[in-house]
């Protein structure tokens, strides 16, 4: 195996003129690393962004919102809701429509990157769901 002597701080371009002075059959082996590393970085990459997605997909109202939320909802149909309480239900119903906003955004997003229709992404994730409960 060749060896090549260099600093243990280099620049690009020093690194590059270490990589100049390997043989062929070394410098294949190197740039075989290079692209297992570039794999891995991305692969690493492209798996964060798949969680986070996921994360943004499953992510719900606080249980608590949810009950008062539920509660408010049921006060409107006994018409019994006061000012105060059509101004909380209005300000919980933005918030579910943002929700639902960055849900439908992080489902388009993660069925392109997949390339799945949105239906069978869902399909994918409810079954990964069940297979985890």
């Amino acid at each position: 195996m060749s060896t090549v002597e260099i600093k243990s701080r280099v620049s690009f371009n020093e690194l590059l003129s270490g990589v100049e002075q390997l043989s062929a059959k070394d410098l294949e082996k190197f740039i075989a690393k290079v692209l297992a590393l570039r794999v891995k970085r991305n692969i690493s990459d492209f798996t964060k962004m798949e969680a986070k997605l996921v994360k943004q997909i499953n992510k719900q109202l606080p249980s608590s919102t949810q009950n008062r939320y539920e509660h408010l909802i049921e006060k409107r149909w006994e018409e019994t809701l006061t000012e105060a309480e059509q101004k909380e239900l209005q300000e919980i119903a933005a918030q579910i429509e943002e929700l639902d906003t960055r849900r439908a955004e992080a489902i388009f997003t993660l069925s392109q990157i997949k390339g799945l229709t949105p239906d069978a992404l869902m399909e994918q994730i409810a079954q990964s769901g069940k297979e985890s409960d």
